[in-house]
Parts: structure tokens; C-alpha cells; sequence
């Protein structure tokens, strides 16, 4: 890791660290609040693995071997930041899309033991046999009545996400569906492994694409974090949020 580089790794862990840490400051966090500080727990943590795998890559044939999985990984980061930015994009409803997120934990919850329970397997049947079924099980199944009408479509079924539509529309809704399909194409391949990605790997497997493309997530997400919750960031943090993304591809050799 070259002396450039390992400044700007270090930069964008700590703004991670200050953003996260303003949150725990806090006395107490409202539905909006909470839900893009998960969301973003998220994403540091996936910042977090990109870097472990790329500063584990000793050269070129290392590096290409894990880029597919470093898309990944941008993916779900991109996923989380776009979830974020929807959740805030109408300051008047951040709170009502702040809890309808935090709620959707019920629905996974049932919707999870709904159909892992049906199962003939040994793991599944150890559940079934538990102890603790008696007491959680219709726990689980009011809190998702309690909640389920949120997430209805018109047919009555419930829909497969918090928010409605799918990820392209909304990315749509904030502005940002070019910078979507963009990503999309760039590392579709290499997500789902079609034969592009197991022949030639993600089409952006050099370090400098791929930490510039989790910078660039970390940096525009922190920076809707910071502006909505008024949270105080060192100077060398708020340099991150100013800076262009060929400025951090730059920084990376």
C-alpha cells in the first residue's frame, strides 16, 4: 500500500467512524434516524470488507480472483446508500419511510420462519422441536399483522422490500437512476456469476476502480448523513466529502 493510498484508507475510516459515532452520541434517535444509521453500520462494514480482501491481494492474479466478490460487496453498499437517500430525499416523510423500514423486520421475520418452517431437514426440524417455538412463534405472527398493511399491494400479497417499486425505480425517485444503471451494467455479471464475470472477472477489478467506487458510496452517503443530522466531522472527514471521484481515484495506485 503506497503512502497515498493508505492516507486515504485511513481518511474514509475515520469518517465512518466520526459519522457512526455521531449517532451514539445521541440521546435518543427518531424512525429516520435510526434506520440510515443501520443502513449505513451497513455500509462501513462492507467499506470494511472490500478493504480487507484488496490489502490481502499481493499482486495482479490475487487481486483479479477476488474482484468478482468485491462487486458484490459495492453492490450491497450501493443498494443501502440508494435506501438512504429515499428515506430523506422528502424531508416530510423521512420519518414515516424511516419506520416503515424499521418495521419490515416483522415481515422478514415471518415471512422467513413461514417458509424455512415447512422444511425436511435436520436444522429445520431442531426448530420445530424447540422449546422457545411455543412462546415466539405467534409473537412473530402479530407483529406482522400489526404491520403487514403497509407493505400490501392492491392484489393483497405483500410486496418484497420496504419500499415500493423495485431498486431502478428507486433510484429514480432520488435522482440517481443513471449512477444505478450504470453500476448495474458495470458489475452485473460479476454479482449473479454469469460467464463474462467467470471468464474475465468484474469489469472493474483494478484496486483504483474498485476503492474509488466504495469511496465515492461512502463519501455521498456520509454526506446526506452529516447535513441531516447536523453531525460534526473533522476537518480531514469533510475533505472526504469534498472530494471528486477522480480525486480518490487518484489516491489509489
Amino acid at each position: 500500500m503506497n503512502g497515498k493510498y493508505a492516507v486515504l484508507v485511513a481518511a474514509e475510516d475515520g469518517l465512518i467512524r466520526e459519522v457512526l459515532n455521531g449517532f451514539y452520541r445521541k440521546e435518543a434517535l427518531g424512525p429516520s434516524s435510526l434506520a440510515i444509521f443501520r443502513l449505513f453500520g451497513r455500509i462501513g462494514n462492507s467499506w470494511r470488507s472490500v478493504h480487507v480482501m484488496l490489502q490481502g491481494s499481493k499482486g495482479a492474479y490475487e487481486l483479479e480472483s477476488c474482484a468478482n466478490d468485491c462487486a458484490a460487496i459495492l453492490r450491497c453498499m450501493l443498494d443501502a446508500s440508494l435506501q438512504i437517500a429515499y428515506i430523506l430525499v422528502q424531508p416530510e416523510e423521512a420519518e414515516e419511510r424511516g419506520q416503515l423500514y424499521l418495521d419490515y423486520e416483522h415481515v422478514e421475520r415471518y415471512q422467513m420462519v413461514k417458509d424455512v418452517l415447512p422444511l425436511d431437514n435436520p436444522i429445520v426440524k431442531r426448530l420445530r422441536e424447540s422449546a422457545r417455538r411455543a412462546e415466539a412463534e405467534p409473537r412473530v405472527r402479530a407483529e406482522y399483522e400489526r404491520v403487514k398493511g403497509k407493505y400490501t399491494h392492491g392484489k393483497g400479497s405483500i410486496r418484497s422490500q420496504w419500499y415500493p417499486g423495485n431498486l431502478r425505480q428507486l433510484a429514480k425517485a432520488v435522482g440517481k437512476e443513471e449512477e444505478y444503471l450504470l453500476f448495474v451494467k458495470q458489475f452485473s455479471s460479476a454479482i449473479h456469476s454469469g460467464p463474462m464475470a467467470t471468464r474475465y472477472g468484474a469489469s472493474a477489478s483494478t484496486r483504483r476502480a474498485i476503492d474509488a467506487t466504495a469511496g465515492k458510496i461512502v463519501a455521498q452517503t456520509a454526506a446526506m448523513l452529516v447535513a441531516h443530522e447536523a453531525l460534526f466531522i473533522s476537518e480531514r472527514s469533510a475533505a472526504i466529502l469534498e472530494a471528486t471521484p477522480s480525486e480518490i481515484s487518484a489516491s489509489v495506485s
